[in-house]
């Protein structure tokens, strides 16, 4: 859904004069003119007439500038800002010109604004970071001058930030910190903006029944301010929990009742909320087999989607259209569900292209080294196994003791020869194992690519990269350090919880423990187990996955525990099993092949007793592997 900013240049324009109509003018000196235009500016805003807005303030600016009232500048400048709020590069441009009357001016008001402008600059860039840095900067400038109104503003901008990397919790307890404000300072406006702040945390939670509890609460407000743009845009919010809570009658109703509020309005200015309000129309339409009002809906809401370039809702729109044909001439609609698909499959792997082409191209280099070594090798072996034969045979010919010699050397040779034979089947077998891990991750990526997210893909894609670098770098090798190891889970954990918010981790391990060689990916597939498995929703307390090592009598012991369902449970779970149990019986091979005592893995419960009793392994490793 397209942001809709909180227009708080209000508090700005009213520093002058308080609220009123326009005069002619005639015989007022010009900084009083000035003063009024700005304003008339902003009762229009208010009203939502923003062309009348718009002329107000290019007036007002014109004047102010040929008189030097620079307040007057700052104060038209800021509601052209507001007027094109969706346009970051025409907000760019008027934030430097006017940053150098802001120094000299040097008063809050004007630099909360600045710092809120800029965080809106970072949001339509995608830098969610950064506007929750300038967010803050404002908060800040806010408390300073006992602005609460501001603060609570501020509040709203954070809840809008943390909404759009979907940290959803977050964005909930922004909106009702700035709930707070606004109910003691009591402008019903600011109320009803906060409750629908809150409400859509609980729509994209898809906590329909608690989002419809603060949509009215924000319905209520904005009735008794008598905004029918805030109404009806409020009405068209609530339609879309009816409709994705199932209750298509319910939907309809609410939804006609805000078509006949923007029709009140009488502003045409509301088309965002107006094109919301036709793709949530025309999807209730195609749900209860009206095709052909689908389809007259549908086009009317591309004809707005097209105007204001919202490319998600006109492809949205679009699909509602050929669904309302298919319908219509009874054909088959899982055809369109398979182009859905294919597509999105076709985006995924366009997405991971580079990462696949990186990791093929250094997996088939590697692969052709190693099996030219292998040949290599295995011809020598051959060739030294015939030759230590030859001189066998001959050797018996003279006499039974320089043919017993002979033949223990053979054996011997042999012997090591087939030593030789398994460490190059081990480490050819470590080729086939070190992309699954890769593979695993990139699937989750396309959880992101599957749900048409493309702002957490792509977030979720530069993650990745990372933990890429430090996996391929890992497994160039037979043994790495355990610090190596142990920074690639810490990256991986930190990864899985951008997408899985529902777990901590602890690592405990001793500095002087770090430098102890160990086989790469390790601990990859016990961490895995726990993130995907381990944490269900009714938990109710959030997750905890513990790494700990210790060393005792030259062997490394490292402990992977979690707080969840326990051993048990992921034992009994299908997915689990076929996946984790070929995960570990490839890594105890791997351990088997350093020799009989390398090393073990111990399954347990941490807290056996408990409602969650957890799950615990050890995996058990001599210090000095042979490398």
């Amino acid at each position: 859904m397209r942001r809709i900013k909180l227009y708080i240049g209000w508090t700005l324009l009213l520093t002058f004069v308080g609220w009123g109509q326009m005069v002619s003018g005639q015989g007022m000196p010009k900084d009083s003119l000035a003063k009024q235009w700005l304003d008339s500016a902003t009762v229009y805003l208010r009203s939502g007439d923003f062309v009348k807005a718009e002329q107000f303030c290019l007036a007002t600016d014109s004047l102010a500038r040929e008189i030097g009232l620079q307040k007057a500048i700052l104060g038209a400048n800021i509601g052209l800002i507001n007027l094109h709020i969706d346009n970051d590069n025409y907000i760019d441009s008027i934030l430097t010109d006017i940053l150098p009357i802001i120094r000299e001016v040097d008063q809050p008001n004007y630099w909360f604004e600045y710092y809120v402008d800029r965080g809106q600059i970072a949001n339509l860039r995608m830098q969610y970071d950064r506007q929750i840095v300038w967010a803050d900067s404002a908060l800040q400038v806010a408390r300073e001058s006992g602005d609460s109104l501001g603060a609570g503003i501020v509040y709203i901008e954070m809840a809008l930030a943390y909404s759009n990397i979907r940290n959803f919790e977050a964005s909930e307890e922004m909106g009702r910190q700035a709930l707070d404000i606004f109910e003691d300072i009591g402008i019903q406006y600011y109320i009803g903006y906060g409750n629908r702040m809150i409400a859509g945390a609980f729509a994209e939670r898809e906590e329909g029944d608690s989002a419809l509890f603060y949509f009215q609460r924000s319905l209520e407000s904005f009735e008794a301010e008598n905004n029918l743009n805030q109404v009806a845009y409020t009405l068209t919010s609530m339609g879309r929990v009816h409709l994705e809570m199932g209750d298509l009658e319910e939907a309809e109703a609410t939804l006609m009742e805000a078509d006949k509020t923007y029709d009140r309005t009488g502003s045409g200015n509301w088309e965002v909320g107006q094109n919301q309000w036709y793709l949530h129309m025309a999807t209730i339409y195609l749900e209860t087999n009206r095709p052909e009002l689908a389809r007259e809906t549908a086009l009317q809401g591309i004809a707005i989607a097209d105007s204001l370039e919202l490319l998600e809702d006109k492809a949205n729109l679009t699909e509602v259209i050929i669904r309302a044909n298919l319908m219509e001439n009874n054909l088959e609609a899982h055809y369109l569900d398979t182009l859905l698909e294919i597509r999105s499959k076709e985006y995924e792997l366009g997405k991971a292209k580079e990462v696949l082409n990186l990791r093929e191209k250094y997996l088939s280099d590697e692969r052709e080294r190693k099996i030219a070594a292998l040949t290599i090798l295995s011809q020598n072996a051959e060739l030294k196994a015939q030759s230590r034969l030859f001189w066998l045979l001959g050797g018996i010919s003279f006499v039974v003791l320089a043919g017993m010699v002979i033949l223990i050397l053979f054996l011997r040779a042999r012997q090591r020869t087939r030593e030789q034979m398994n460490e190059l089947n081990r480490r050819a077998l470590q080729l086939q194992i070190n992309p699954h891990f890769f593979f695993n991750v990139l699937n989750s990526i396309n959880n992101y690519i599957s749900q048409n997210d493309q702002k957490a893909a792509r977030y979720y894609l530069a993650k990745f990269a990372r933990l890429m670098r430090l996996a391929l770098e890992n497994s160039q090798y037979d043994l790495v350090p355990l610090g190596n190891e142990l920074d690639l889970v810490e990256a991986y954990l930190k990864l899985e919880q951008i997408r899985r918010d529902k777990f901590d981790f602890r690592i405990e391990v001793p500095e002087d423990l770090r430098d102890v060689k160990v086989p790469p990916l390790l601990l990859q597939p016990f961490v895995e187990n726990s993130v995907i498995h381990a944490f269900p929703d009714r938990m109710p307390d959030k997750g905890l996955i513990r790494i700990t090592a210790i060393e005792k009598e030259n062997l490394l012991t490292v402990t992977v525990t979690d707080n969840g369902v326990g051993l048990k449970k992921l034992q009994g779970s299908p997915k689990m099993n076929e996946k984790s149990s070929l995960a570990i019986k490839i890594l105890r091979k791997r351990l088997q092949a350093f020799g009989k005592k390398s090393g073990s893995i111990v399954f347990g419960n941490t807290n056996p007793d408990a409602s969650f009793p957890g799950t615990l392994v050890d995996i058990n490793i001599p210090v000095n592997l042979p490398s």
